[in-house]
């Protein structure tokens, strides 16, 4: 059994680690010449991008017999991980905000607390009146999160379809031009 248990720890060990350089990497890039638009686009993604981060702790640590603690840990681990790689960001070609943190604050919260209210065990642990003000906090902070990104996203294929394009090399015969 302790094989079993140690390829486990093995693999949430190195799907952690893997996680980690993503977003540290993540954070470390910025395209070259692109739109304010789509600079406020990557910067949106901070919300939505720790909500998913802390899923994905919280599924990597989950244990059946104790479920809050792991969506606890996961919430504490991911502030670590976004505190972690706005730090980064002070050498990079981003810059470190302290409003960046607060965004990423509300995406874990978003996105964790309401992955407890559809969680059946954490809604049996809480209780009825807990799950409910938990659905009352989770749902705004969640719709806040998403909010930014997909206006953003939106404006950002509607300015393309708006510009007129002569010639976009894409297509063969607009090779000979």
């Amino acid at each position: 059994m302790t094989t079993l248990s140690q390829t486990r720890n093995f693999w949430t060990a190195s799907a952690g680690l893997l996680l980690i350089t993503l977003v540290l990497l993540a954070h470390q890039y910025l395209p070259d010449q692109i739109s304010d638009l789509a600079h406020q686009l990557i910067r949106s993604l901070h919300g939505p991008g720790f909500g998913l981060v802390a899923l994905v702790i919280m599924m990597l640590m989950r244990n059946p017999e104790r479920p809050l603690v792991a969506y606890i840990k996961a919430a504490a681990f991911s502030m670590l991980l976004a505190g972690v790689a706005e730090a980064s960001q002070i050498l990079g070609p981003r810059n470190a905000q302290i409003s960046d943190l607060l965004t990423d604050a509300l995406g874990i919260l978003g996105f964790l607390a309401t992955a407890a209210v559809l969680d059946r065990s954490v809604r049996s642990t809480v209780g009825k009146p807990q799950a409910i003000l938990l659905a009352l906090v989770s749902i705004p902070a969640l719709v806040l999160t998403l909010m930014p990104t997909t206006w953003l996203s939106y404006a950002l294929v509607m300015r393309g379809q708006s510009l007129p394009q002569i010639l976009s090399f894409d297509e063969a015969w607009e090779q000979t031009y």
